[in-house]
């Protein structure tokens, strides 16, 4: 979609928030479809949050998107064999189902491996649905880069920083701060508030290991913890500093996907 205005043609093709859409189900496909996707120009498949909802005992698919494009639902199911019986294997077989997260070989996704920053950027943008884009922003991340494209859209829509020399490191591990931090940019960003100063400081009490947080990021863990977007350990702490995990990865993505309406939890 084109608007021409003073001789300029711009395209509507992208905004600044989430425009929903909807698809009526037949009666007897309510409960198989997986996700809604966009069909991209070379025919790949990129993840749209969707759920599903009934309205007047009909059932529609609705879709959530930032931009125009050519949609379809899918029927996908995803499994792995290092992660059965695992606390993360629902979160994780989910969210492969849906196109967000991918393996690391055959059968395999190595639920205990820790996540780069560029890794968590793919996985957030995919989660979230947004338009990869190509423009270079970092001076570290070249454009023929696996993930420059993630990476400039976690930019663009204010979910990820750099550092001050105008580097992204992109293979450097992420944190657990790190990564809630922009968690919490992405529950903004989903049209969600974040909980209130008193909230997140009584939050964060709570936790035994909460002097490890970093001043930086103490209200948005705060918040995230009371929201439930992430969760700590069995012995009350929540290791801040610690590298974040593949799976610890999917439960904060799923959470968030979740709670923010955005796909239903199954």
């Amino acid at each position: 979609m084109t608007y021409t205005y003073n001789g300029k043609t711009i395209a509507a093709d992208r905004f600044s928030q989430y425009v929903e859409r909807a698809i009526e189900l037949p009666a007897a496909d309510e409960g198989k479809v997986t996700t809604g996707v966009r069909i991209l120009e070379d025919g790949s498949l990129y993840h749209v949050p969707t759920y599903v909802k009934r309205v007047d005992e009909r059932d529609f698919a609705v879709m959530n998107s930032f931009t125009n494009s050519v949609y379809a639902l899918i029927v996908n199911k995803a499994s792995f064999k290092d992660t059965a019986g695992r606390w993360s294997q629902q979160a994780i077989e989910d969210l492969a189902s849906r196109t967000i997260l991918t393996g690391t070989g055959k059968d395999t996704f190595e639920p205990a491996r820790g996540v780069t920053r560029a890794e968590f950027a793919a996985m957030i943008v995919r989660a979230l649905g947004l338009p990869a884009k190509t423009d270079g922003v970092y001076k570290d991340v070249k454009a023929a880069d696996w993930y420059a494209p993630f990476v400039s859209a976690a930019k663009t829509y204010g979910l990820i920083s750099g550092y001050p020399d105008g580097t992204f490191r992109p293979k450097q591990t992420i944190t657990r701060a790190e990564a809630v931090a922009i968690i919490g940019k992405a529950w903004t960003l989903a049209g969600q508030t974040a909980a209130g100063d008193s909230e997140a400081a009584a939050a964060l009490a709570g936790i035994s290991d909460n002097a490890d947080i970093p001043a930086w990021v103490r209200p948005a863990f705060g918040s995230s913890f009371k929201l439930g977007l992430i969760s700590g350990y069995e012995d009350g702490s929540v290791k801040p500093l610690r590298t974040v995990t593949r799976e610890e990865t999917a439960a904060m993505l799923r959470n968030l996907l979740v709670r923010s309406e955005l796909i239903e939890s199954k």
